[in-house]
């Protein structure tokens, strides 16, 4: 088991060597980062997670006993529809916009999204892990240059992760 956290260190810091030698930005930061991911990449992302929950979710019933073979082919299959969706030049920014949504709409189902997600978390799993995902999502979110009192969002986020962490310890809900 020693031998696994050992390759998986090196490989996670082989991947993490061009975050280091990016220095010659200027500055590296997490929002730095942030700032660099576009609409199309987000959207990209989402596909993906969407596609490989759906397909996987379906292979793991056709195969029952062997859940890598499900995986395996529904990352292969995932992957293969984000590079063909990638291939056809799809403009992302613009694709809401002409099937007739307004940016105001799409902040709020954002929003909508975001409440039902967390009260989707609390029934789930607990009120707790809401509570920790919730304020892993402001301390992530005050890297960005969303938030304006980005003091304000951190002190909110380590708040809300040391509720919910005193709350699992408890079993107070």
């Amino acid at each position: 088991m020693k031998r696994g956290k050992i390759l998986l260190f090196f490989l996670v810091g082989l991947f993490l060597i061009n975050f280091a030698s990016a220095t010659y930005y200027g500055s590296l930061s997490l929002s730095d980062l942030l700032n660099e991911i576009d609409a199309s990449t987000i959207f990209l992302g989402a596909i993906f997670i969407i596609s490989f929950a759906f397909i996987n979710s379906s292979l793991v019933r056709v195969f029952r006993d062997n859940k890598t073979a499900s995986t395996v082919i529904s990352l292969t299959i995932s992957l293969g529809v984000i590079y063909a969706i990638n291939l056809t030049g799809l403009d992302f920014q613009g694709f809401f916009y002409s099937i007739g949504f307004s940016e105001g709409i799409l902040t709020t189902v954002a929003s909508l999204v975001l409440i039902g997600g967390g009260i989707y978390l609390a029934f789930k799993f607990s009120f707790a892990t809401m509570l920790i995902v919730l304020g892993g999502f402001f301390l992530i979110l005050s890297s960005t240059d969303f938030i304006y009192e980005t003091e304000f969002t951190i002190i909110i986020g380590i708040l809300l992760i040391a509720l919910g962490l005193f709350i699992r310890k408890k079993n107070v809900i």
